[in-house]
């Protein structure tokens, strides 16, 4: 086995050639006539191959490699399983199913050039029977696999509910408030305190406080009328904390001093913290509920298919 990952390593590291004929021209499992190849496996892998490459040495290498092939392994198992499945049922796809898959896909990923997609054929070296009897596998495995799998997850609004009063901890929303702040600077013998008084009295006589916030401060936003936008007050420091929290929307904060600098704050808004009700969240927890559902069904029907059918795993060693 470790040497098998070893030389599939080197196909990795070697690229499709090369050293891919090492280990290329096997059989990996058979499902009834059914034979999966070594290559089928390492063609079914596709980017992930690079990526690990990109990613890994040595024999973390080895380790991920052989994971994401015993995967990709068991993959196409799962898909022969479903391919046997239908034969048996005799489910016979139309022809006009298969075209219409292949216009839609030289229309959405050709533009529309037929000659495009042939010479796409080509350069996978595929023929155009080859290649439709893909698509029909595909298809036919889609539409066996929504009549037993996705038609039958059944997810209820009581089983919705109770996985929210599970998560509700999750859903707590802190309290928030949108603030513009005006930030001078202590340097020297100017007296940062004096201006930042003067500001208030200024913006409390009724100047907009953006445009003092524009000319005056140094801080963050400064360009943007000083907005600081929208901030969680436990996340403040104590003394900013300490000048906001007793402000409702429109006012202005007392001239607070800190290290160096000095801030002047406006309360624009505030959110009240709370839960987030369940309408905001259904979607997503129906969502989950459904994933999880259908991930159950499609295992058992897969344990179901593989006592049904013939299945040999070949070793790798």
């Amino acid at each position: 086995m470790k040497r098998f990952f070893q030389s599939l390593a080197a196909v990795v590291l070697g690229g499709a050639c090369g050293a891919g004929a090492v280990v290329a021209d096997r059989y990996a499992a058979q499902v009834n006539n059914r034979v999966i190849t070594v290559s089928d496996v390492l063609g079914s892998l596709g980017p992930v191959r690079q990526r690990l490459a990109d990613a890994y040495t040595g024999a973390e290498l080895e380790k991920k490699l052989a994971e994401a092939f015993q995967k990709s392994l068991d993959a196409l198992v799962e898909r022969a399983l479903m391919l046997e499945e239908a034969a048996r049922q005799d489910q016979k796809l139309p022809s006009q199913v298969v075209d219409g898959r292949i216009n839609e896909i030289i229309h959405d990923r050709f533009n529309n050039n037929r000659t495009a997609f042939f010479e796409a054929l080509t350069e996978e070296r595929l023929t155009l029977d080859e290649w439709r009897k893909e698509a029909r596998d595909f298809i036919t495995v889609s539409l066996l696999r929504r009549r037993e799998v996705v038609e039958k997850v059944v997810v209820t609004p009581g089983e919705v509910h109770a996985l929210y009063q599970q998560r509700r901890a999750r859903y707590q929303v802190p309290e928030q408030v949108h603030l513009r702040a005006i930030v001078l600077r202590q340097l020297g013998t100017n007296d940062a305190e004096q201006l930042a008084g003067t500001l208030r009295q200024r913006a409390s006589a009724g100047e907009k406080f953006e445009d003092l916030a524009r000319q005056f401060s140094k801080g963050t936003g400064a360009g943007q009328g000083g907005d600081w936008g929208w901030q969680q007050p436990g996340e403040l420091r104590q003394e900013l904390r300490a000048a906001v929290d007793p402000l409702q929307p429109g006012q202005l904060g007392p001239v607070v001093k800190m290290d160096d600098d000095v801030y002047l704050l406006k309360l624009e808004a505030r959110q009240a913290g709370g839960v987030k009700p369940l309408d905001a969240v259904y979607a997503e927890l129906e969502g989950e509920l459904r994933q999880k559902e259908g991930e159950r069904i499609y295992q058992d029907w897969i344990k179901r298919l593989r006592k049904k059918f013939f299945v040999k795993l070949f070793p790798l060693n």
